[in-house]
């Protein structure tokens, strides 16, 4: 008999390891805040199925407060070891708990392409790339569940339907996916998901193998449980075999099957059933969708979904709002047509964007999360446009003001700040020049800041420094905009897959070495762009670095050829745009610099707005944001259509588009709610919460210990030339990706904790802040109250105050005073509230 274990093994991670060192690590630092605390143990859960009962690592530290009047008790590592000892017991001793469900999706995500053959056809999960593939002899589909997509094709047939589906995102989806793999695409609903009501498992020994049998019971709403039981190998946690009792009809059937682990690749799966350049036909609806399908049914498992949610039916027409644009049908990159351009006044143009998002969310029964309250509205605001957050005179101010345009005065007079244009040369930078680049020969990345925020101060068009970067010329020492140059070592190749993300919005560089395997785009294609980049004055070898002396021109000579061929590739703009007359004759560079800015590009607009929207809200109208075409359209083309008609319409003018989607009514929304609510949070009816870039955190720390002194009235950062800041973000960067998924992990947290830059925030002899509130003529309880308004830019709440006084109450003197003032700071400092955009 066949060995039902015959699959390959995984190989062992490096993460223990790692983990193992920063919790010894750990050891020495400062008590773990119970945020953390409860993070760590919510990672334990979902990995090994268990939670692990801790103790109360804030109430504790509080506690201990109350008792000893005493700071000595802040350097004892009593919940760090702690967590430690929890973390590291469950390592070491895995063989107890790590074969719940949650660890076995794991094994599955790590694995690759996993598949089920049936009678009439085949099933397979690429779980990483969150696809989820049917087909049969007559038909074939496709769920994309990180797009909310699912495709259809019939075999016979030349086109492809295409729908989005109203699915829950993030983590959840993974079990959905798995159990629509093993159990068929009915179980996919779009308005409830099956929920884990009960797990455990046990060894066993199966024609001599050793096994572990997982069960499971799988629940909707009041339908009856479906009862999982899986087979798994002891090393890999990879499923061999397994079965299962679901509902059909009014029955109930037994389905099981072996499941294989090919090596295949998701793509080559994904290209086979549906070529890049077939027909894309848009559908409302599931009925829509089947409309050309075969009826057969698929083994094991039923092929249709749940029932049409409402949520996909087409859209209302929009009430008028001055003069409108209609949103095109966007589809393939390659096609799109330039921007259509409606002049509007400002109040039209936030009339606009709040027409559309108030009739999608109609459309799609969102009800919309209440207006943020002031405070918090406001320390989003400087967050999101300035990078920091206010001042105590700055908060104050704010809500002492009665005016009725006190927020779109805000708005202006943030925008037209100093600090605006050094947070947008840092957020642009980032964007241009990769992580991990060493341009230390080259004096570092703050020449390019300087270089932007001279740009951004003046309010310069957005067009116009576009061209300036791309054609900027001389020798890399003098840096600027070179730097750009520098970083991708004057490569064509890398300078063109970098203008394509920026500035287009688009991956070109997945057709560097073939075609590209999701959009229309084919390798002629990108080697075409970098064509453009190919006279440009380097040596002809490939270089390994690029020095100080190398220069920047253009010149007459330099091509560049297919891979592994001698075919000279000419330059050509990726939509195969024609070359406007007398351009023909001028440099390569700047034929590119002029086809990128000009208004009747179809990228370069719609990439900027939906870029300035993603910073806004932490997610684009197309997400991810640098990768416009078929597999990513836009959530709301009307929306995205608006912004860049009103950017082309105002002369490429950031500042504007800022303004526009500061005064939205969907930016103006609280974070907070009840319950969590993924379908509001997509369709921006709520704001997302975004964890704060190292930048943000040094200078909110700055700003709220008064490390820089400064007139209340004038606040501005210094970024530029500081050697502390720049310390600090060598040690605290945050994982660069998606701003509201907080990746922040256990080295961040303890550099924050026990960092020179906290310590000397709260220590008693060097804080300014803590230092200013000695003055005799405020109370405690407003001192407490400058802690809060300093850090979370609001006051204490009631159930706050209740502790908070058992600290420092208003009989409170002397040295406990002090201690428990900086006790407070330091919590508030280290809170995921001060380090998270709200």
């Amino acid at each position: 008999m066949q060995d039902p274990l015959s699959y390959p093994h995984e190989p062992a991670s490096v993460e223990d390891a790692e983990l193992e060192q920063w919790l010894r690590d750990a050891y020495d630092a400062p008590p773990v805040p119970s945020s953390l605390t409860r993070r760590i143990n919510r990672l334990v859960a979902e990995e090994w199925g268990e939670t692990v009962p801790t103790t109360d690592a804030a109430g504790s530290r509080w506690r201990t407060r109350w008792n000893r009047s005493s700071r000595w008790f802040r350097a004892i590592p009593f919940g760090a070891a702690l967590a430690a000892v929890v973390v590291l017991s469950v390592l070491f001793g895995r063989d107890d708990s790590s074969y719940a469900w949650a660890a076995m999706v794991e094994a599955l995500e790590r694995h690759g392409v996993v598949q089920l053959e049936g009678p009439e056809g085949t099933r397979w999960l690429a779980l990483k790339e969150g696809l989820l593939g049917e087909s049969s002899k007559q038909r074939v589909r496709l769920y994309d569940s990180h797009q909310h997509l699912v495709l259809a094709k019939v075999r016979s047939g030349t086109s492809i339907r295409r729908r989005r589906l109203s699915i829950i995102g993030n983590a959840a989806d993974r079990d959905q996916l798995v159990l629509a793999f093993l159990l068929g695409s009915q179980t996919i609903s779009e308005s409830s998901q099956l929920k884990l009501v009960e797990q455990h498992w046990s060894r066993q020994k199966i024609d001599g193998h050793d096994v572990v049998q997982l069960q499971a019971s799988w629940q909707r709403d009041a339908e009856a449980p479906i009862a999982l039981t899986l087979n798994l190998d002891p090393q890999t946690r990879l499923p061999a075999t397994y079965r299962a009792q679901v509902a059909h009809g009014e029955s109930r059937v037994d389905i099981g099957q072996s499941l294989s682990y090919p090596t295949t690749k998701a793509t080559d799966l994904t290209q086979r059933d549906f070529p890049p350049n077939a027909k894309i036909v848009d559908v409302a609806d599931e009925a829509q969708l089947v409309a050309e399908e075969s009826s057969v049914a698929f083994q094991p498992g039923v092929e249709r979904l749940a029932s049409t949610n409402p949520a996909n039916a087409t859209p209302t027409a929009l009430p008028s709002v001055g003069p409108q644009v209609a949103a095109p049908t966007l589809g393939s990159a390659a096609n799109w047509a330039a921007v259509t351009v409606a002049p509007r006044s400002r109040e039209d143009v936030v009339a606009t964007v709040d027409t559309i998002l108030e009739s999608w969310w109609k459309t799609h029964h969102i009800d919309p999360a209440p207006p943020a309250d002031d405070e918090e509205l406001v320390r989003r605001l400087y967050l999101d446009l300035v990078g920091r957050t206010p001042t105590v005179y700055e908060i104050r101010s704010y809500l002492n003001d009665r005016s009725p345009k006190r927020y779109e005065e805000l708005v202006d007079r943030l925008l037209a700040s100093p600090d605006h244009a050094s947070q947008m040369a840092a957020v642009w930078r980032s964007f241009l020049i990769p992580e991990g680049v060493d341009l230390t020969a080259f004096g570092g990345v703050e020449s390019f800041d300087r270089w932007l925020a001279e740009r951004f101060e003046k309010n310069q068009p957005y067009d116009q420094t576009v061209r300036e970067l791309l054609m900027a010329e001389g020798r890399l020492s003098r840096s600027g905009p070179l730097l750009f140059y520098s970083a991708a070592k004057l490569d064509p190749d890398q300078l063109a897959t970098r203008t394509a993300r920026v500035f287009l919005g688009m991956r070109l560089e997945c057709a560097q070495c073939h075609d590209h395997p999701f959009e229309p785009w084919t390798q002629q294609d990108f080697w075409s762009l970098a064509a453009f980049f190919a006279q440009i004055s380097r040596p002809q070898a490939n270089l390994q670095a690029v020095t100080a002396v190398m220069q920047v021109r253009d010149i007459q000579r330099g091509e560049v050829k297919l891979p592994n061929t001698d075919a000279v590739v000419p330059p050509r703009f990726p939509n195969r745009a024609q070359m406007e007359d007398g351009l023909a004759a001028q440099a390569r560079r700047k034929q590119l610099a002029v086809w990128i800015t000009a208004s009747e590009n179809p990228y370069f607009a719609r990439a900027t707005a939906n870029r300035v929207w993603d910073l806004m809200f932490g997610k684009g109208i197309v997400d991810p944001v640098d990768n416009l075409g078929t597999q990513h359209p836009p959530c709301s083309p009307e929306l995205l259509e608006a912004l860049a008609s009103q950017l082309i319409e105002q002369q490429f003018n950031l500042r504007e588009l800022f303004r526009t989607v500061a005064l939205s009514r969907a930016y103006r929304l609280s974070s907070a709610a009840a319950t969590a609510d993924e379908q509001r949070l997509a369709r921006f009816g709520q704001m997302s919460v975004k964890s704060l870039t190292a930048e943000q955190v040094y200078d909110c720390i700055s700003v709220a210990t008064l490390l820089e002194s400064t007139a209340a009235e004038s606040f501005n950062v210094n970024r530029f030339g500081n050697a502390d800041r720049e310390q600090f973000l060598q040690l605290f960067r945050t994982p660069s990706g998606r701003k509201a998924e907080y990746q922040a992990g256990i080295p961040q947290a303890l550099t924050l904790m026990n960092g020179t830059l906290i310590d000397g925030a709260t220590g008693l002899s060097s804080s300014g802040l803590l230092k200013s509130l000695e003055a005799p003529f405020f109370t405690n309880r407003q001192r407490v109250e400058v802690l809060y308004l300093a850090t979370l830019s609001r006051h204490p709440r009631p159930a706050e105050w209740e502790r908070l006084l058992g600290i420092v109450s208003e009989t409170t003197t002397g040295i406990t005073l002090k201690e428990g003032l900086a006790d407070i700071l330091w919590a508030l400092l280290n809170s995921a509230e001060f380090t998270m955009n709200h």
